[in-house]
């Protein structure tokens, strides 16, 4: 504003006072409005982390600029502490900068410290009925050479343990980062890893991703996660071959003919194995 606006606010003359609360209002109002629009960004974030619909995982995306919904748990002594944090982020060492996959924030940590010990971050939560697959982004690099070496590998899982924790029901390697060796800036950039979780669909688990560091001090590295999800299947059209809106005892004749002659994937393939064949039918008998 020139002086002759600060004097005459939309055309009506204002006192000095005047002038000055008007403007002090329209400040704070601004203000207001650009915290509303940057608070509904990040809950936009929060609630569409992927293109997964229904997505069951809170705070899929850290999009909460912390931890929020997960159970977290770091080295006592880490190489670099894990946070919740934006891009542009990196421990040096010719290590990767983080840039997030979704949203603006991302989880990061540094792989190494004073082991043994594991840095995870899980979460509990209920599966819904068809859940297929956890899917997530993740980013590493490590030196694991240069600094003394490490004579023992480091270990990225996925386990599936029991609701609160527990001896894991199942486990799944994403990648060994082997002694002796070197991953810089990183693993070739971002990655996406996929995991089976079908068997425990309809039950209450906890999902955790574990880095297990075997030794204290063994060289750096640095690790990002992200975009974290759950992908269903439509259980509701599962198994009805003859297209009826149900999936009954009518739909067995349908499998049968198709059984008859080459196998092929459809809305018969009851227990989800991508083929139309006799093994949908105790499938569609326990509907």
């Amino acid at each position: 504003m020139n002086l002759s606006s600060y004097k005459r606010l939309w055309g009506i003359p204002l006192s000095s006072r005047t002038r000055q609360v008007v403007i002090q209002l329209i400040m704070v109002v601004a203000l207001i409005l650009g915290i509303i629009i940057i608070w509904g960004n990040q809950i936009a974030y929060a609630q569409n982390c992927a293109t997964i619909p229904n997505n069951p995982i809170i705070n899929c995306g850290f999009e909460t600029g912390d931890f929020t919904g997960w159970v977290t748990q770091d080295l006592s002594i880490p190489f670099l502490p894990m946070i919740v944090g934006g891009a542009g982020l990196t421990p040096g060492f010719g290590l990767f900068t983080s840039a997030p996959t979704q949203g603006v924030f991302a989880a990061l940590h540094g792989f190494d410290g004073d082991g043994p010990g594991t840095i995870r971050i899980a979460q509990d939560l209920p599966l819904p009925t068809g859940a297929s697959t956890l899917e997530f982004d993740y980013r590493c690099g490590w030196d694991m050479v240069t600094f003394g070496g490490a004579t023992q590998n480091r270990v990225f899982e996925v386990n599936i343990e029991p609701d609160g924790g527990g001896t894991p029901l199942q486990t799944t390697t994403i990648f060994t980062a082997v002694a002796q060796t070197q991953a810089l800036p990183d693993m070739d950039g971002n990655q996406v890893g996929i995991v089976d979780i079908s068997a425990f669909e309809g039950n209450t688990v906890r999902i955790s991703f574990d880095w297990f560091v075997p030794e204290s001090f063994t060289g750096p590295a640095f690790c990002q996660l992200d975009n974290v999800g759950v992908s269903q299947v439509d259980v509701s059209q599962a198994g009805d071959a003859n297209n009826d809106g149900f999936v009954n005892l009518a739909d067995l004749g349908v499998i049968i003919n198709a059984f008859r002659g080459t196998p092929a994937p459809g809305n018969g393939d009851c227990n989800g194995d991508n083929f139309t064949n006799l093994a949908d039918l105790g499938c569609v008998i326990t509907k």
